[in-house]
């Protein structure tokens, strides 16, 4: 009923359905020769995925976040030497804006994409790290020191929520294959809450050794490592289908990495040096044929409009029989 209701006759419900169990049926028997778990590692689609959402879900650690959001009252009170309720009100302040600038995301991640979210976000993300190594590196307690280490906290907060925050949960379920996304998914986000509790639980020590502008000197190095990480290993995924996502991912790591450096000379020459003679570089050409047919009984032309299917009977040639066709108006 469901499907007479969303296609526009009986005939177009009828196949859809034949269609659905015809593959269900095919995806069972598929599934029972398939191992989904090995071979997350075995096949080189699934291994490019895994290694892209790994790097996602690590970066979002080691960008140094859980840091201030962990420890920011305690960092702020005990090396900037805020009094306690202020340490408080300005570490609920970096709550306040990871919520707020994370909102934006619900339409970026879509129409910007989730590589160049990442991509533009982590320049700026090392950038409030590198505000921070000054500010701890002054004089404690001086009016400089207390500007910049709330400057320094609030702009990272700001370039994290709309990339780095959303962007690995997402990424990591849709660049798996259905039949071992819950075994992928799993693995990665494993990665990600060890690594939470490694950081986490080493702070005080880490800090200790390093001191306060060293340790975040330190993320703000793997801000800007992990930038080259997303440009070399991370494919785009947005607009894309399960049989484009199983393109993009069979392409071997040597040719994605050519395209980064190819992408990367392009802005580099468009934006930098305001050239605008370089052709920005794809990495997947989707096709574009005159005519797709969609599941509603539609056609869509070239121009983009679509062309009403309707069913029309046709003479037969011998009998005076009729069969049913669908015929383009």
């Amino acid at each position: 009923m469901s499907l007479c209701k969303l296609r526009h006759s009986k005939l177009q419900a009828g196949r859809d359905l034949f269609l659905i169990d015809h593959l269900l049926e095919g995806e069972q028997e598929i599934m029972e020769q398939q191992k989904p778990f090995s071979e997350l590692f075995t096949v080189g689609r699934n291994r490019r995925a895994l290694v892209a959402s790994v790097i996602c879900m690590f970066l979002q650690q080691f960008c140094g976040v859980n840091v201030t959001a962990y420890y920011s009252s305690t960092i702020l009170k005990d090396h900037a030497h805020y009094s306690d309720q202020s340490a408080l009100l300005f570490s609920m302040g970096f709550g306040i804006i990871n919520f707020l600038f994370a909102i934006p995301a619900v339409w970026t991640i879509d129409s910007f994409g989730r590589r160049n979210l990442l991509l533009s976000t982590f320049p700026f993300m090392a950038i409030s790290q590198i505000i921070l190594v000054i500010a701890f590196s002054l004089k404690a307690g001086s009016k400089a020191q207390s500007a910049l280490v709330i400057l320094g906290m609030y702009l990272f907060g700001i370039f994290y929520s709309p990339g780095e925050g959303p962007v690995p949960f997402v990424y990591s379920a849709e660049s798996m294959p259905l039949y071992n996304r819950d075994f992928g998914m799993g693995l990665v986000t494993s990665v990600n809450w060890f690594w939470n509790f490694f950081i986490s639980i080493t702070w005080p020590k880490f800090s200790s050794a390093f001191t306060i502008a060293g340790a975040f000197g330190w993320y703000a190095a793997w801000c800007v490592i992990g930038w080259w990480m997303i440009l070399l290993f991370v494919r785009e995924t947005k607009d894309l289908t399960l049989e484009q996502l199983d393109q993009v991912f069979g392409y071997r790591t040597k040719e994605h990495m050519r395209f980064g450096m190819e992408e990367l000379k392009w802005f580099v020459w468009s934006y930098v040096l305001r050239r605008k003679t370089l052709r920005k570089p794809i990495f997947l050409h989707k096709e574009d044929p005159e005519e797709v047919y969609d599941t509603r009984g539609e056609m869509m032309d070239a121009r983009g409009g679509y062309e009403e299917v309707r069913e029309e009977k046709v003479e037969g040639h011998s009998g005076g029989g009729s069969i049913s066709g669908a015929l383009m108006r």
